[in-house]
């Protein structure tokens, strides 16, 4: 499921993968907050 967040009202919305999907796009849309988490890594060391 991709869960889609409105930009101008905020809401939210799934929707399934289906197979004609891009995969390449679907994992590289997975793998982004990993790439560039929404906040510092550093701070993961000091807890």
């Amino acid at each position: 499921m991709l869960i889609h967040r409105c930009t101008a009202c905020g809401g939210l919305d799934a929707c399934p993968v289906v197979e004609d999907d891009n995969q390449l796009l679907l994992l590289r849309i997975a793998v982004k907050p990993l790439a560039q988490p929404p906040f510092p890594l550093e701070h993961l060391a000091q807890l």
